[in-house]
């Protein structure tokens, strides 16, 4: 197997440089299995070479714990404690909530049911995972940006954390008129389909805002922030939550939403220099310099 050699008309040969060249097993293989952008010097396998990766891999993992991690916890920490206060036997405020459940279900109609059945399986679960699979797969292959297409998937996935947890922690019951869709297992509080919809799609509406063209931005945040009230709505029309429990759930949504777009932002302002090059600087890179 013949070993493909740097051009040693650049002075030195490829001692000089720090750059072991790879073994080629197909006429069409590239020179390296990692090219780097900014240190061209590392050679795949080496010891620098490890460490960088190495270093590169606890920065991300402390960056996802400071950034999301920790104020999620607290976060949870505050939802929990909120609906501790309002559920028995705990302090059990009175909010007065049901009353305003019993006059949406006293002011139903055949049409409303049918118009808020659609609003409410916007925040369904399947939806949900199916349009987030979806958008993040479409930014992935738009932008070849992995933390931009990962910015919906972790808000989701830490919204519904904090909500499977303090649902079967608080417990409450759902409110005492029928209900029109059939109840999930988890309990009412916080309201899961509220706060899927707001994490995902606010996390749409905060990405929106790099789209160049003014008035499809606009009109992407504009749909993105009605489509998580149309499911609020939805939720309370046909007796499924409280207002506590959607509000909890807004709030579970947007502060995942803006966590997830905040480790975005500081992975962008603190990249480290291990960035994959293109082919044509790859080219670039390969082709001997003039002497």
């Amino acid at each position: 197997m013949a070993t493909v050699e740097t051009d040693r008309s650049l002075g030195g040969g490829h001692r000089r440089h720090g750059f072991r060249a790879c073994r080629r097993t197909e006429p069409d293989a590239p020179r390296c299995p990692l090219p780097l952008r900014r240190d061209c010097r590392l050679a795949p396998g080496s010891r620098r070479y490890s460490r960088l990766v190495d270093g590169v891999q606890r920065h991300e993992g402390r960056n996802i714990l400071v950034r999301t991690v920790a104020p999620g916890v607290a976060l949870f920490v505050l939802i929990v404690v909120l609906g501790l206060l309002i559920t028995p036997p705990g302090l059990a405020i009175a909010t007065g909530e049901e009353s305003v459940s019993r006059r949406l279900e006293a002011a139903r109609t055949d049409t409303w049911n049918v118009v808020t059945l659609a609003w409410s399986l916007l925040g369904s679960t399947g939806l949900i995972i199916g349009v987030g699979l979806l958008v993040s797969a479409l930014i992935l292959v738009r932008t070849k940006n992995w933390r931009l297409a990962a910015v919906p998937v972790l808000a989701s996935i830490l919204q519904e954390a904090i909500f499977l947890i303090a649902a079967n922690i608080v417990d409450r019951p759902r409110p005492p008129v029928t209900h029109l869709d059939k109840a999930p297992p988890t309990a009412s509080y916080p309201s899961g389909h509220v706060g899927a919809a707001m994490a995902l799609y606010l996390t749409f509406g905060l990405l929106a805002l790099y789209i160049r063209t003014a008035w499809v931005r606009w009109l992407t945040l504009a749909v993105c922030l009605a489509i998580p009230l149309l499911v609020t709505f939805g939720r309370l029309y046909r007796g499924m939550h409280h207002i506590t429990d959607v509000g909890a759930g807004l709030l579970n949504g947007i502060t995942c939403a803006f966590l997830a777009h905040w480790w975005y932002r500081s992975t962008q302002q603190s990249r480290e220099p291990l960035v994959f090059a293109s082919e044509a600087e790859l080219a670039e890179q390969r082709r001997p310099s003039n002497p």
